[in-house]
Order: structure tokens, then sequence, then C-alpha cells
């Protein structure tokens, strides 16, 4: 039975828009090419974190959840789960937790993007999983996970600053709660059908199956395989 730890990052747009790379990388043991990420995207998730660590929600924005940020617990990893011939654990970094008084948690990712009511269907299967995460942990106890959500920052207007010492800009955006459902059964349903069904496969019929071209995902492979040869 081979063991397997899951990203639910992957879960986003990696496994809707490429399932046979979904499946190369758990299955076959082959990685995507590492990603361009400009870090400017990270440092303004660091950014944000400091500006909100140990905040009360309600007062970065109106309509969340109450609870106060916090970014001490990063590191998650779940129990494993038996799906057909393998052993599947899911394992990752969420962004923050959001403390309630009544002991309850809430995970809150961070996303620079521009709003959208697709965001609770494109996140919901990466949040799900963090959630997994904390209520079926490998070490440690279990947290209550009472909601799911995204602060999504979007971007809309630059202003500059001339002083003595420096010459200052700023980027103004809106910041917006997107509420993602959280739906349980859902997410198991995704893990005893959908996920158990792909790993459990045969490449080709992936490839057979699927309603989508993943141009870029098929060149790579394909010197991949030439390499080999």
């Amino acid at each position: 039975m081979k063991e397997i730890n899951i990203s639910p990052s992957d879960l986003s747009y990696f496994w809707s828009d490429s399932k046979v790379g979904f499946y190369d990388k758990y299955v076959l043991d082959i990685l995507r090419p590492r990603q361009t990420f400009p870090s400017v995207f990270n440092k303004i998730d660091l950014c944000m974190k400091d500006s909100f660590e140990k905040v009360k929600f309600t007062d970065i924005v109106k309509d969340a959840p109450e609870g106060y940020i916090c970014h001490d617990e990063i590191n998650v990893k779940s129990k494993s789960i038996k799906l057909g011939d393998f052993k599947v654990t899911f394992k990752g970094k969420i962004d923050s937790l959001l403390v309630h008084d009544d002991q309850t948690y809430s995970v809150v990712d961070y996303k620079t993007t521009i709003f959208s009511e697709k965001l609770k269907d494109i996140y919901f299967l990466q949040l799900a999983a963090y959630a997994f995460c904390l209520e079926n942990p490998a070490e440690g106890e279990p947290k209550n996970i009472r909601s799911l959500g995204l602060l999504v920052y979007s971007p809309q207007k630059f202003q500059f600053k001339q002083n003595k010492t420096v010459d200052q800009g700023a980027l103004i955006g809106e910041l917006k709660w997107v509420e993602v459902p959280f739906d349980k059964e859902k997410f198991k349903k995704f893990m005893s059908t959908d996920l158990k069904k792909m790993l459990n496969s045969d490449r080709e019929s992936i490839l057979l199956n699927s309603s989508y071209l993943d141009l870029s995902w098929q060149k790579y492979i394909n010197c991949f395989y030439l390499e080999e040869d």
C-alpha cells in the first residue's frame, strides 16, 4: 500500500485543471515544474499577517465572524485514511486561524485577487482539507472547526507621497470576507469517490475520460518520457 501526503493547496487549481498532472505527481512521483510565484505576493501576505495578528476580526472586515486572528499554528497534518490501494494524509500550511470565544476555530486563507463568487467553489476543497487536518490531526488534540472563509484583498488604486527621506507609494484596495460553506459530507464524498477513483485508476483512463486538454502538462511530460528513453 503506497503512502502519500497530499498538499491541500493542490486541491484548488491543480486538481481541477490537470487531473492527469495530479495523478502523475501523487501516484507516479513525477513532480510538476516549480511555478513562478512573484515574491511580492509573499511580502503582501506577510504584511497582512503582521497587521492582523491578535486583532479582532470584525475590526478588519465588518461582516466577518467574531473572533481573533492567530498565526501560531501553521503546519498541519491529518491522520491517514485508506483510499483503495493508497494510504492518504493531507499535509500543508494554513494562513491563519480565527479563534472564537467558545474555543472553536475558523480556517481563514488570505487571497490577493479580484473578488468573485466563484472563489467559494475554487477553494472549498483546499480549506476543507485544512479543516480535516485540524479536526483529525496526526498528532495532538483535535480542534472543533466552526467555519471556513477567505479574506480577499483586491488592490484598486495607487497612492504616492514624497518626503525628505524616502519617496513612498502604497496600494489601496478593498478587503472582503468570503464565507466558504463548510460541508463536511461533501468533502467526505470527494475523498471516498472522486479522489479514491482517480488515485486507483490508470493513467490512460484519466486521459480518455478527461473533459479538458492540459497542453502545458502534456508538453512537460512528453519531454520527461523522451529524456527517460
